[in-house]
């Protein structure tokens, strides 16, 4: 069993990973010929279902990324929002001192 880390800022999410044996995997992955002598490459059927299997692991990995924005985009957004108040102040009190008020 391997131990996986979501992402570095959130320690309280850690999961456990369960790994498949290489023994256990039971089908075997089939070479065949090409026109090239001594050439051997793997089956079409072979990589279509390895195509597939890589293609449910990215899309997993992708649901894990959108999360992970997510609840970055939630963390971050109120220190924004402050950072443009800030700045919209700075700016307002700028304008007041050198009465460029569009008042």
């Amino acid at each position: 069993m391997t131990v996986t880390k979501s992402g570095p800022a959130n320690k309280n999410s850690i999961r456990k990973v369960q790994l498949i044996p290489r023994s256990s995997h039971s089908e075997q992955v089939r070479l065949v010929n090409t026109s090239l002598p001594g050439i051997k490459v793997i089956s079409r059927k072979d990589l279509w279902n390895d195509f597939r299997n890589r293609l449910k692991i990215n899309n997993y990995e992708i649901g894990l990324l959108a999360s992970d924005l997510n609840k970055l985009a939630q963390r971050i957004q109120p220190v924004i929002i402050n950072a443009i108040d800030t700045v919209d102040g700075v700016i307002r009190s700028f304008r007041k001192a050198l009465h460029m008020d569009s008042k």
